[in-house]
C-alpha cells in the first residue's frame, strides 16, 4: 500500500498531470472533426469505443504495455487490474464489458461506460506484477481466478481454451496454477477451477505426448533415409 500511496502523490503533481497528458491513450470526441468520426473510425477498426465521448487507438491493443497504458486509465489508484481485464491486458483480445478490480473500497458509478466490479481478495505480493503506474495479478493468479470464476459469462470450454492460450503465452506451466488453487482451497468457485485446471493439465500432457511421439517417428523416419539399401551393398 505505501507504494500505490506514493504513486498516487505522484500522480496529483504537476509534472506528473502534464506527462500524463502528453501520454494519454484516450482519444476524446473534441480532438476528432466530427461527432460521427469516431463511429466511422470503429467501423474501419482503428479504434475502440468506450463511451459515446471516448475511444483509444487499436494499435494499442497489440502491446502488452498499450494495453496496460489502456487499462492504467481505468483501474481506480490504489486498486489492481484482475479477472477479464487481467487477461485481456496480458493476452489481449475483445476489451471487457467490466472493468474487474480488486480492492476495498466500492464504486458505484462507472468509468467510460464500463461497470466497475470490485473483488475482495487477499493476494500475496509474488502475484502482483506492475506494468508502468498500473498493478494487476500476474499470468497465473489471472488463470486461477478465472477458473474459479462462476459468473456464466464463459462456458467452461471457453475458459479451458482462453486461460491455455494465456498460460502458453507467457510459458505458465498449468501445473504451478494447480499448486496455487491446491494451496488456496477456501477461494470462492474453487471446485470449478480445479476442474477447469486438472482438464488442462491433461490436455497439455497429452499434447506433450502426441509431440514427443510425432518427434520420434520423425527423427526415425530422417535416420531411415539417410542410408537406403543398394544393390551394391554387401550382406
Amino acid at each position: 500500500m505505501k507504494v500505490i500511496q506514493q504513486q498516487s502523490q505522484r500522480q496529483h503533481s504537476p509534472r506528473q498531470t502534464a506527462q500524463s497528458r502528453q501520454t494519454d491513450p484516450f482519444i476524446n470526441i473534441a480532438r476528432l472533426p466530427g461527432p460521427l468520426s469516431m463511429r466511422y473510425l470503429e467501423s474501419l477498426d482503428l479504434v475502440v469505443t468506450l463511451d459515446s465521448s471516448n475511444c483509444f487507438s487499436t494499435a494499442d491493443t497489440h502491446t502488452l504495455f498499450g494495453r496496460a497504458a489502456v487499462a492504467a486509465r481505468l483501474v481506480p489508484i490504489g486498486a489492481a487490474a484482475c479477472t477479464y481485464l487481467a487477461r485481456w491486458i496480458w493476452a489481449g483480445g475483445a476489451f471487457p464489458g467490466t472493468i474487474d478490480i480488486i480492492s476495498q473500497s466500492h464504486y458505484r458509478a462507472a468509468v467510460h461506460g464500463h461497470l466497475i466490479r470490485v473483488h475482495n481478495r487477499h493476494i500475496e505480493a509474488d502475484q502482483m506484477i506492475q506494468i508502468g503506474s498500473l498493478f494487476l495479478t500476474s499470468p497465473a493468479r489471472t488463470a486461477c481466478d478465472l477458473a474459479c470464476n462462476e459468473d456464466g459469462k464463459e462456458s467452461f470450454n471457453e475458459s479451458v481454451a482462453r486461460i491455455t492460450s494465456m498460460l502458453e503465452l507467457y510459458d505458465v506451466r498449468p501445473e504451478e496454477c494447480m499448486d496455487l488453487l491446491l494451496q488456496n482451497q477456501r477461494w470462492p468457485g474453487h471446485a470449478k477451477g480445479l476442474e477447469i485446471m486438472r482438464m488442462i493439465v491433461l490436455a497439455t500432457s497429452e499434447l506433450a505426448t502426441s509431440d514427443g511421439t510425432s518427434q520420434q517417428r520423425t527423427h526415425g523416419n530422417h535416420k531411415m533415409k539417410g542410408h537406403q539399401p543398394s544393390l551394391f551393398d554387401s550382406e
